[in-house]
């Protein structure tokens, strides 16, 4: 219990001196594991946990279910990393301005990566913009699976109106990492666009996300009005 004392405080002062510089994954895992499992050593858990998923980035995405499939790691555990990870998005994605501007590719990468930061699943956003491509809402309006979302055109255009939108952005992820659209993504994003015309609103870009790239469906050819 005292070794085991001492190594924790010696990498609690690591932490508090240099962050998590020096640190390797194991190590952080450890760290982290120390604030739910006081009485455990945790490196054989952190070791566990990365061989089950692969990598950092797996064991972040990874949902409670599926993190609770290691042994040792029960529901309190399965929540914090949970929490850690939804955290670092909610940072991030409050860092922006609440009207920035999105009039580049570019810029809407740039807005669009953090909010499929440590997902596993597929989401879709919907980003509100005026006139002057500011962003005026960004919510997720739907849920998938690994392969597929699908996104509901009546809300879409409902949201769209409420917000007073002139234009608007989709952006969904693929987990798979693979950027190509899909066929169901091009003839739901062509739906979309008809649908949009009625209400004089205008679909500006869908963006696929993948392993931290976007590709922009309009600038693939996919949207051509």
């Amino acid at each position: 219990m005292e070794l085991h004392a001492g190594h924790r405080e010696r990498m609690k002062n690591r932490f508090l001196k240099n962050g998590l510089e020096g640190f390797d994954d194991v190590n952080v895992f450890e760290l982290l594991l120390f604030f739910v499992l006081p009485r455990q050593d945790t490196n054989p858990l952190a070791h566990a946990l990365l061989n089950r998923f692969g990598s950092f980035k797996d064991v972040m995405e990874a949902t409670v279910t599926e993190l609770q499939s290691v042994k040792g790691i029960g529901q309190n555990t399965a929540l914090l990393i949970r929490l850690v990870a939804e955290i670092g998005k909610r940072y991030q994605i409050s860092k922006r301005e609440v009207k920035e501007c999105l009039d580049s590719p570019a810029k809407v990468f740039e807005y669009v990566l953090p909010l499929f930061s440590f997902e596993s699943m597929e989401r879709l956003y919907l980003i509100c913009l005026d006139t002057e491509n500011r962003v005026l809402h960004c919510s997720e309006i739907a849920q998938g699976d690994v392969d597929s979302v699908y996104g509901n055109p009546r809300k879409i255009i409902r949201i769209a109106t409420e917000r007073h939108a002139s234009k608007i952005i989709l952006a969904h992820n693929h987990p798979s990492g693979i950027l190509i659209p899909s066929i169901d993504d091009t003839i739901f994003t062509q739906r979309l666009l008809d649908a949009l015309m009625v209400f004089h609103i205008q679909l500006s870009d869908h963006v696929i996300v993948g392993d931290g790239e976007c590709l922009s469906m309009r600038e693939h050819g996919c949207i051509s009005r």
